[in-house]
């Protein structure tokens, strides 16, 4: 057999291989799969489907099978992230004789405690019940009927194969005292389920709260912060529990413990120091060594606490802490259409925290000897190292700030300076073998996630976090909601059993905090339809709910628990979130329900407040009255500072609306977006016309800055209005009832001086009820901003949102739920414009590059080096061809797919300035060679590198070197290629388009190799050529004029074209001394001549007549927020003076009639950013992510970005007309 036919049998093989491996739900290395696991969507489950054990999942075939064959069956319940279930899975469930025996004596059940959470509460309560202590893997032996008669953990492997036989002979020999034992053990587990149900008095509500708060305080570890000895976990329930102590009693020891504690995380092990983000748990007292998987669970419920800490006490790390934990949360954590995944693994590499720690000498080798000594000494490492194998669990032994001042640094100097370690650290981390990741979606954690990003957007108004929000909001109701009935888990298309009660309070609370942050209504009417939808969950007669539905008949018992565990409760969860949806008017009996719950809990309340944190704060909402319960109570609440405006001019007798303005009350630095609240209360029967009525005389709601240059207005978010008839209006108007509340982020100038300026802030709206409109009133505020410590950096500015000015805007221009919208981007241009068309055109186009000098002389050489081989029979003559044809595909393709990754970077770098004059300078170049000044050539080392080859490896490096042989001659069309599909933003597109256009240029290669006797008939490369060259040398200065367009007037370069049109067709075509013996070659060259001048003169005319143009106003601060309040669309053209298509776009598109008339409905705006990197431009770019010019941006009439509009680079007139008709 030949070589290659070895390499494609080898190339086929590995191709197969790799199919199999990435098969749908493949754990691991592929392989027989040996038990009913293998059909599963859970990745714990798939761990085990490779085992030899007999494995099943919960269900009627295995217990059914139990029952049959009176076997008793082996339970074993875990997680994808468990530590011990991984070793178990090893040492034990992986042991051909283990599995013999429990193939032969038991039905054996694995679950996921994640997608079953009713079983893992039954039975980890049986394991408490009959041991005392609980974990997993958990390791329960049942009655065929299900019930349990003896459980433990983990077990090593000798362990584990002894209590194997053990409970077979049990089983077998003393069956009577084992049903004995399952019998009471199913009692207790039923008396354990009304044990916390107890009747009989309780406390008063403040009694209860005062209580619990004392409780807490009493356990208090003031030395290394949290409660109680090790392990620890972290504690967001009673530290919520302690902020609105905090908040609403002024308790003082209540929020130190909460700092210390959150500080004490914060700087520990179990804190990510790298990546972000919180372990499990802390193994230790000082919360250093963690057990290292991290849950979506447990970083959702910590970035709250985070937040709420930060405005309470002003410190900005706990906010650091909580955008670094949601950075973790959106880098790794989130699938590409917006839901959350479950949890990254303990282990990697078969040890657990692996991925985690660090060697003094690893730290000290990725930063270098300057920084890695500190930085290794500001994390805690040492060469003996705090864990296994002298390796460091990161942390921060000392705060930063006294760190800075024992080694006489600058504290911002060193604050910097960790921070790009930290990066350094993460890329070097990034490159180890990473824990696996369960990619599973619940239902429920992406509810608790979605209330972290929703709350991290009130409080802090980045546009990122409500979009995070609002798309894992739309994944779920989308993905997990089938047929009206909520499911637990989505994976790959796949979804889970049906939901439980903690999947409807989770997602229900999600929901509500998503629109308390974005007044949207779409979402509490959703919260609304998950939350009734848990009526199935409902206990009729003793009140509270259930975890399991009715009628779920494989349960020894139905689990309902009002404690919390790692999880807040789910009761207590439904009756915060019943009382919340019940301030509405006609929802009383809602409330109704949430009473009946806490009335249920109070007992144990009474005694055991500690265990409850969530039932806690869910009462105290309910003692308390307040507008917004303690656990989700957005911004304007913990540290605020209420203001009462003024009303401006006469009042009107009646008072339907009251407001206040609340603000932070803390410094804020110059540049800091600092967000205000206003919120409006309207009497019942009145509204107000919301900020973009439906009828022009009607007075919109608006707030404005009088005071010009006081703050810069980053974004106003207006709440989502209503549509309602009224008797004096025909149509449907748009209007605000209830509460609303509407939110200003803001910054004071980056030069403000220190200390306190007042702002002023007017409110202006107008009253109606369905028969009478009073007449509008402005209310004016004075919120007192304090300003102090360093200006932020223009970097920090940046992060920030495109202002809006409506809440309807969702994460994708949607408005709901019900609406899932996304750019179609590349595929709506292939389908307007036809995919084999294109991929036709660029073919012809790699063809056509076989006639450039560069190019054509090598055909002969490529084809001698084909046929000196082709001795070996037909096999070689086809393959080599193939593989010189595949290697110029794959270097090309590769440029393909990197430009298509860029997005418009690509693209908008070739309009840098510095890149521009390059490309002039460079096809200069090109030009004087092929006027034969020079002669261009590569080196000879790479030209030779596939000529020192034979065979088919040979065959395959030349097609790899062909691309830079001919990089001379073809660089314009590949640069304009490259260009096309960067602005595509398709790395499928740039695959395909550049492998086409490389089989179009080795395709005469491949015949000719295949023919090789028709080597012969190819012309000479002889005078021909040498014309032809210089016809190309004329093109190639005809392109450099074109890329000096940008830095000429129009009609400067008008007239050097129509200059270098005549000198170079009277050139070509008459003055060039080139001789050929056919008499139609001077002809030719005529007619080659006059083309050239007049083309050049026909391109030149646009450039001396004169143009309409769009009336556009210079873009500014001041100029957009008035752009943003006129009620228009808005387009925004980002250009600069060096930038080509800006021009081409100025010429043909926007002075196009049908474009002038149409834009005419819009404000325009032009930002000039032709110093690209300058700090005032830096800023704007970086406000509207803008990454090179041109770059238009639309906004509708309420404020919204059309994201999916936005245009990179040039746009002809019929397409760019379509936009703007979209846009309202």
């Amino acid at each position: 057999m030949t070589r290659l036919v070895q390499g494609l049998v080898l190339f086929t093989l590995v191709v197969f291989s790799g199919a199999i491996l990435a098969g749908p739900g493949a754990p691991g290395a592929a392989g027989v799969r040996s038990n009913h696991l293998a059909g599963q969507s859970s990745p714990y489950l798939l761990q085990h489907a490779d085992n030899p054990i007999d494995w099943y999942p919960w269900g009627a075939l295995a217990l059914r099978k139990a029952k049959k064959e009176d076997r008793p069956i082996f339970l074993s319940i875990g997680y994808s992230a468990c530590h011990w279930c991984h070793v178990m899975e090893r040492e034990a469930f992986s042991d051909a004789e283990i599995a013999r025996l429990l193939n032969e004596r038991f039905v054996s059940i694995k679950v996921d405690r994640e997608e079953r959470p009713d079983l893992d509460a039954i039975y980890m309560n049986a394991v408490l019940v009959m041991t005392g202590r609980g974990g997993w893997p958990m390791t329960v032996f049942l009655t065929p009927d299900r019930k349990p008669f003896f459980s433990g953990t983990y077990f090593p492997k000798e362990d584990f194969r002894r209590l194997i036989l053990s409970v077979a002979d049990e089983w077998t020999n003393r069956r009577p005292d084992v049903l004995t034992s399952a019998d009471t053990v199913a009692a207790l587990l039923a008396d354990l389920q009304h044990s916390a149900e107890r009747t009989g008095g309780a406390p008063a509500g403040a009694d209860l709260f005062e209580g619990a708060v004392g409780a807490w305080k009493a356990t208090f570890d003031s030395k290394n912060g949290g409660f109680g000895k090790a392990p620890k976990f972290p504690p967001h329930g009673a530290l919520l529990v302690l902020l609105e102590a905090s908040r609403s009693r002024g308790d003082a020891q209540a929020l130190d413990m909460v700092a210390r504690t959150l500080d004490a995380m914060a700087r520990g092990g179990i804190h990510d120091q790298v990546g972000g983000g919180f372990h499990r748990y802390s193994t230790d007292e000082t919360w250093l060594a963690p057990h290292f998987e991290k849950m979506l669970y447990d970083n959702a419920l910590l970035v709250p606490v985070y937040l709420d800490a930060w405005k309470a006490s002003g410190r900005d790390d706990f906010l650091k802490v909580a955008e670094e934990t949601l950075a973790w949360v959106t880098r790794e954590m989130t699938d590409r259409e917006g839901g959350f995944y479950a949890t990254l693994d303990a282990d990697s590499e078969g040890e657990e925290g692996r991925y985690y720690v660090w060697t003094r000498a690893e730290i000290e080798e990725t930063l270098g000897p300057l920084d890695g000594p500190l930085i290794g000494d500001y994390f805690g490492a040492t060469a003996a190292g705090n864990f296994q194998g002298g390796r460091n669990i990161l942390n921060v032994p000392v705060p930063l700030r006294e760190f800075a001042a024992k080694r006489g640094l600058d504290e911002a100097a060193l604050r910097e300076k960790v921070e790009r370690a930290r990066e350094q650290l993460l890329r070097t981390r990034s490159l180890r073998a990473a824990p696996h990741r369960d990619d599973k979606v619940l239902a429920g954690w992406n509810g608790l996630m979605i209330s972290a990003y929703a709350r991290a957007y009130a409080q802090t108004a980045r546009a990122e976090y409500r979009q995070a929000a609002e798309r894992a909001a739309r994944f779920v109701l989308r993905n997990l909601r089938r047929d009206g009935v909520l499911r637990v888990s989505w994976r790959q298309g796949r979804v889970g059993p049906p939901g439980f009660l903690d999947d409807h309070a989770f997602l229900a609370r999600g929901l509500l905090d998503l629109y308390d942050a974005t007044s949207s209504v779409v979402w509490r009417d959703e919260a609304e339809r998950v939350a009734r939808s848990a009526e199935r969950f409902h206990d009729r007669d003793r009140g509270g709910f259930f975890l399991a539905a009715a009628g779920q008949d494989d349960l020894i018992v139905r689990p309902k628990s009002l404690v919390d565990d790692a999880l807040p409760s789910g009761n207590a969860v439904m009756a915060e979130c019943l009382l919340r949806l019940s301030r509405a008017p006609g929802h009383q009996g809602l409330r109704v329900e949430a009473l009946r719950t806490l009335d249920l809990a109070a007992p144990f309340l009474a005694t055991s407040p500690t265990a409850a944190p969530y039932m806690v704060l869910a009462a105290r909402f309910r003692d308390a009255g307040s507008a917004d319960p303690p656990a989700a109570r957005p911004a304007g609440a913990e540290g605020d500072r209420v203001v009462t405006g003024a009303i401006v001019g006469r009042a009107n007798p009646q008072r339907v609306v009251t407001t206040r303005l609340t603000v932070p009350d803390r410094p804020v630095r110059p540049g800091q977006a600092v967000t205000l609240s206003i919120r409006l209360d309207i009497q019942a029967g009145w509204h107000v016309n919301s900020n973009t009525p439906s009828l022009e005389y009607l007075i919109p709601t608006k707030i404005e800055f009088p005071d010009a240059g006081a703050v810069r207005v980053d974004q106003i978010v207006y709440p989502e209005a209503h549509l309602v008839t009224l008797k004096f209006a025909d149509t449907k108007l748009s209007v605000y009832e209830g509460p609303n509340t509407i939110r200003a982020t803001v910054r004071p100038p980056r030069d403000s001086a220190r200390g306190e300026h007042p702002v002023k802030v007017r409110l202006t709206y107008q009253s109606c009820s369905d028969t009478t409109c009073l007449a509008p009133e402005t209310v004016e505020f004075t919120v007192p901003l304090a300003i102090e410590g360093e200006p932020v950096s223009l970097t920090e500015m940046g992060e920030r949102a495109v202002p809006a000015v409506s809440a309807a805007a969702g994460a994708e221009g949607a408005s709901g739920p019900g609406v899932f919208t996304g750019s179609e981007g590349v595929a709506a241009v292939l389908r307007e414009r036809g995919l084999l068309a294109l991929l036709g055109l660029v073919f012809l186009g790699g063809l056509a590059l076989n006639l450039t000098p560069c190019i054509y002389p090598m055909i002969p050489v490529t084809i001698g080096f084909f046929a000196s081989q082709a001795r070996a029979g037909w096999l070689l003559r086809i393959g080599l061809p193939s593989l010189y044809v595949l290697g110029m595909a794959m270097t090309y393709s590769v440029l393909g797919v990197v430009a298509g990754l860029s997005g418009g970077l690509f693209g908008s770098t070739l309009q840098s300035p510095f890149i521009v004059g390059s490309l002039v300078v460079l096809f200069v170049v090109l030009a004087l060679g092929m006027f034969g000044l020079f002669e261009l050539r590569l080196p000879g080392s790479i030209t030779r590198l596939g000529g020192g080859r034979r065979g088919p490896l040979g065959a395959l490096v030349m097609g790899l070197t062909m691309g830079l042989v001919a990089a001379p001659c073809i660089g314009p069309f590949v640069v304009g290629l490259l260009a096309f599909v960067g602005a595509s933003g398709s790395p499928f597109l740039g695959f395909w388009l550049f492998f086409v256009m490389a089989v179009g240029m080795g395709l005469p290669n491949l015949v000719l190799g295949v023919f090789s006797g028709s080597l012969s008939s190819l012309p000479r490369s002889g005078e021909w050529l040498v014309y032809a060259k210089k016809v190309m040398g004329v093109g190639m200065l005809g392109v450099a004029l074109y890329f000096l367009q940008p830095f000429l007037k129009d009609r400067v370069m008008g007239i050097l074209v129509v200059v270098f049109a005549l000198v170079s067709g009277v050139y070509v075509g008459f003055l060039e001394k080139t001789r050929l013996a056919s008499r139609l070659f001077p002809a030719l060259k005529a007619i080659i001549g006059t083309a050239l001048v007049v083309g050049g003169i026909w391109l030149s005319m646009p450039l001396l007549s004169a143009r309409a143009e769009p009336d556009w106003v210079p873009y500014s601060h001041e100029a957009f927020a008035r752009a943003s309040t006129s009620g228009r669309p808005i387009l925004i053209d980002f250009y600069a003076d060096w930038c080509l298509p800006c021009k081409e776009l100025d010429r043909f598109t926007f002075s196009d009639p049908r474009v002038l008339e149409e834009s005419r409905r819009f404000d325009l705006l032009k930002a000039d950013l032709t110093q690209f990197e300058s700090s005032q431009v830096r800023e704007v770019r970086d406000r509207f992510d803008v990454i090179g010019v041109p770059t238009l941006v639309f906004l509708d009439a309420q404020g919204n970005e059309r994201k999916d509009l936005r245009v990179y680079g040039f746009e002809n007139p019929e397409a760019f007309l379509g936009r703007l008709r979209q846009v309202r």
